[in-house]
This record gives structure tokens, sequence and C-alpha cells, in this order.
């Protein structure tokens, strides 16, 4: 968005809004007063545009420019009669001080410049809030254990009893007798499944 503060003033805006009453703990009273204060966050955002969009003259920062480069290339003539060799030394030292200083005001007309930080401000403000106001947060779900796996001799013992219930089942089916009276024809059991637990 072009116009960021605006932008997030009115998600605020919305989101209050959009809160239920909670009881006691929330109501349209505390809705109109968080409502009161983003129109005041709003007017400050107002008030700093009015600063960054009103610069100083430049009429005023070209005349003390001008004025400064004069004074200092006239003063070796007014010091020299008194100071002699260190008339240089003299002079480099004021003008250095005073242009150090008409350089500072030239900074400070602009206070929103690309040199202020502003991300250490802003977490620093988010901390402050995430301490004020702790947001419950749903517990993390534990982990499923994996499930252990089985011991070789105990693979093997379930194997054979898994054949041994194969077998007496074939067995008893083979014994029943049939609907008809007719005896049902004996099932054979092959040589690879195991008898009563044993290869």
């Amino acid at each position: 968005p072009k116009n960021r503060p605006l932008q997030i003033i009115f998600r605020l805006m919305k989101a209050i809004k959009t809160i239920r009453n909670q009881g006691e703990e929330f109501t349209n009273r505390e809705r109109t007063w968080l409502l009161s204060m983003v129109t005041s966050l709003s007017h400050t955002v107002g008030r700093c545009e009015q600063l960054v969009q009103t610069p100083v003259p430049l009429s005023y920062a070209w005349h003390t420019s001008r004025f400064l480069s004069v004074w200092t290339l006239t003063l070796p003539f007014a010091l020299v009669g008194s100071l002699e060799w260190l008339t240089p030394v003299v002079v480099f030292a004021i003008t250095w001080a005073l242009f150090g200083i008409l350089e500072i005001g030239h900074m400070i007309e602009d206070p929103f410049r690309a040199s202020i930080e502003l991300t250490p401000i802003c977490e620093a403000i988010y901390h402050d809030c995430a301490r004020a106001l702790p947001v419950s947060r749903p517990p993390v779900p534990d982990k499923p254990k994996a499930a252990e796996k089985p011991k070789a001799g105990e693979k093997a013992k379930g194997k054979a009893a898994k054949r041994s219930e194969v077998v007496q089942i074939r067995r008893s089916r083979s014994a029943a007798p049939s609907p008809s009276g007719i005896a049902a024809p004996q099932l054979k059991v092959e040589s690879d499944i195991a008898i009563g637990g044993r290869p």
C-alpha cells in the first residue's frame, strides 16, 4: 500500500468493530475507548505527514551557508595580525565547528530520514505489547510414539501360531458332515504348513 500507517489504522478499526462483547471484560465502552485511541493515532500520523511535507525554505539554507562561507574566508585577515602562524589552525577549528553545526541543523530538519532505524523501535514496541497482553495459545499436541518392532523370536512364534490355527480350521471343516449326508472330502494339508506350531 502507498500509505501503510493509514492502512494499519483502518485494519485496527475494522478489527475492533468486529470483536464481540465478552461479558463485563469487553463491552461497548471498551470498544469506544479503543476506537478513540486509534483516532488519536491517526491524528498523530497526520501531524507527522505535515512535518515531512513542510520542509525548511531553501532560501534559509542557502543564506546561512553563504554567510558562513564569506565569514570564514575573511576571518584569517582579521586574525593574522595577532595569531601570525597559528591563524590557519584557529581558522580551521572555527570553520569545522560552524559548518558542523550547520550540517546538524539540516539533519534535524528531516526527522524521518533513512538513517534512522525504525525496525528496532517497532520490534521493541511489539515485544512490550506481547508482554502486556499475553495471548493464550492451544498446547502443542505430543507426537505419537512409534510402535515398537517385535523381536525376531516373537515374530516367529506368531507365524507358527497362525499356521497352527489354519490347520485346525481346515481339519474341522473336513471332519464336519455335509448337509446332504455325504461326507465331505478330506482336505490335503500342504507340507509347508506347520502342524502343532512346529515347522
